[in-house]
């Protein structure tokens, strides 16, 4: 059995109490859970990502997250479409993904994490379980 932790991370409505949309991503990492957690709590220090597209329907990032990523040394464009009139970076799915990454790797240039697609197993179980 392996150290490296592994998991699973849910964008969008998670519990199912709001809107129900959201799509699932896997991870594979080089460190330990307690490794990689501390690093996640670091990045948090430095960039909230819990606080961006908190709110239904809010798909972009604000000004001041902009400027908080360009002070990190990311580019917003690498994650978002061009600016809209207002000023607001609309960001997507596969971008949100990419930004969640590499803010990790700014705390940690180390950490080697991959998304990885888990293999369905062959049967199913206990359909009668749910009615």
């Amino acid at each position: 059995m392996t150290d490296n932790y592994e998991f699973e991370l849910t964008l969008g409505d998670y519990s199912g109490d709001g809107h129900n949309q959201h799509e699932t991503y896997n991870f594979a990492t080089n460190k330990t859970k307690e490794e990689f957690l501390s690093i996640y709590a670091k990045s948090k220090e430095s960039f909230d990502l819990t606080l961006v597209c908190a709110d239904y329907e809010e798909d972009y990032l604000e000004e001041e997250h902009v400027q908080k990523l360009r002070d990190l040394g990311l580019n917003p464009e690498n994650y978002c479409e061009e600016p809209d009139d207002e000023g607001k970076y609309k960001i997507w799915l596969d971008g949100f993904i990419d930004l969640f990454m590499d803010l990790l790797h700014v705390v940690n240039p180390s950490l080697e994490i991959n998304q990885i697609t888990l293999q369905r197993f062959p049967d199913s179980f206990g359909y009668g379980l749910f009615y």
